[in-house]
């Protein structure tokens, strides 16, 4: 009788301790999930204010964190970082980053569920890819005492707007203008970042030639066509868009008075080649017609003298 009674008894430790080890063993996960950090990097380049998207970030790392109770509501996270950064690609990125931190701080989480939502309701889902866009192309005016050495033919001066939309960089090596080509078109201009590199293609009756952003090497005016007045400027570039990110950057097109120009170069359409073989097409630009006339001051030895000079 005494030996069945320390045998139950023994059960009984033998069962306490097991638990005890369970459950220790799964207060220690719980613990080690809880303690996963989770680090959301948006991207660099952005239409949004820095301070706002890094705001954002903050935001959807404590979200992140606190998300292991049932009631979080990705949904409603969503919509409101969807309606705090106007950049839809920062917004996306940063999201689908959130996601997998919840992935990683919980081992229960549905992390198809929010997938498909960001999918189904914002198009947002991991494009391992390159995708470029162009935002905008905007004519920017030129100094008149930059214009001045090349008489009437006065500089065209652009910028253009890339937006990368995949999650792997887009690599851009050159961009081709056509001046003057014979259709119609026109665009809405919209403010953006600031200009990251300034290209300057000087055309004269030789070729042309490129510099800026550590480049200086030869670029390619030519007109592919005799009887017709399309000027092509083919120009290599050196710039680099990030994944889920825009960049600005500028084409100033010199042309020398010895430049044969058959066109009044009132419109042009720009071609963007990128990670070697991809290309991506404007739309056709209106270039501003400039008539009237700006006045400089040019030092002439120690003194200035007025100088006229007008687009012809």
């Amino acid at each position: 009788m005494l030996f069945l009674q320390l045998r139950a008894m023994m059960k009984k430790i033998i069962y306490f301790f097991i638990v005890a080890i369970t459950l220790s063993g799964c207060a220690a996960k719980e613990t080690k999930i809880a303690s996963t950090p989770c680090v959301i990097t948006p991207p660099e380049k952005s239409t949004d204010e820095r301070k706002t998207v890094l705001s954002v970030k903050v935001e959807l790392e404590a979200f992140a964190k606190a998300s292991a109770t049932p009631q979080a509501d990705f949904g409603k996270k969503t919509e409101e970082t969807y309606q705090k950064l106007r950049d839809k690609d920062v917004a996306c990125s940063m999201l689908l980053r959130t996601v997998a931190c919840l992935a990683e701080n919980r081992s229960d989480v549905r992390v198809q569920e929010f997938q498909n939502y960001l999918k189904e309701t914002r198009a947002c889902e991991r494009n391992e890819e390159a995708n470029l866009s162009i935002d905008n192309i905007l004519e920017v005016s030129v100094n008149p005492t930059e214009a001045f050495p090349y008489r009437g033919l006065w500089p065209i001066q652009v910028d253009i707007f890339l937006r990368n939309s995949g999650d792997s960089p887009a690599t851009i090596s050159s961009v081709v203008a056509k001046f003057d080509p014979h259709t119609e078109d026109s665009r809405q201009p919209q403010s953006q970042s600031q200009v990251s590199s300034i290209y300057t293609v000087a055309v004269d009756s030789n070729n042309a030639t490129v510099t800026g952003a550590q480049l200086n090497t030869p670029a390619r005016a030519y007109y592919p066509n005799p009887t017709n007045a399309v000027l092509i400027v083919d120009t290599p570039i050196a710039q680099t868009l990030d994944a889920r990110s825009t960049d600005r950057f500028r084409i100033k097109y010199m042309f020398s008075e010895n430049t044969e120009l058959r066109g009044p170069r009132e419109k042009v359409k720009f071609i963007v080649r990128y990670n070697d073989d991809k290309t991506l097409e404007s739309k056709i630009i209106d270039l501003k017609i400039i008539d009237n006339c700006s006045v400089i001051n040019l030092k002439s030895g120690s003194t200035y003298e007025k100088q006229t000079i007008c687009r012809k």
